[in-house]
């Protein structure tokens, strides 16, 4: 699976027209490893593209089928500009993505002020 992930290049770029990307560099320690024999999964592995420390492009590798096959997917970990290429082919991008989002639901939402939780608090019935 290592092998597989080393196959691509990832690059990301904070404006719109790719003119300056940075390339990321592939962590080759999983992330994690799974499979999923009910889903057909044999085994499974995520792998990190970076910048410095910071995963901004996630693959999943793996192996499913009852001929095993490898296949791959790719998951944004960034609201900038990214690409990945395996060879001279582009095989996945994404566009920058408005941040923030409106809603909690959606990726990249944050809140632009403190707002206080209560979620935790203990509510006591009344006359306690």
């Amino acid at each position: 699976m290592k092998s597989i992930a080393e196959r691509f290049t990832a690059a990301v770029d904070q404006n719109d027209a790719f003119q300056k990307p940075e390339q990321l560099r592939l962590l080759t320690t999983p992330v994690y490893r799974y499979s999923a024999r009910e889903h057909q999964i044999l085994d499974g592995t995520v792998f990190a593209f970076a910048q410095g420390t910071n995963p901004e492009v996630l693959i999943l590798v793996e192996a499913f089928g009852s001929e095993p096959a490898w296949r791959y997917g790719f998951a944004r970990m960034s609201s900038f500009n990214l690409r990945v290429r395996r060879g001279e082919q582009t095989v996945w991008e994404r566009q920058r993505a408005t941040v923030p989002t409106p809603s909690p639901a959606l990726p990249y939402f944050f809140r632009w002020r403190a707002q206080a939780d209560q979620s935790a608090e203990i509510k006591l019935p009344a006359g306690s």
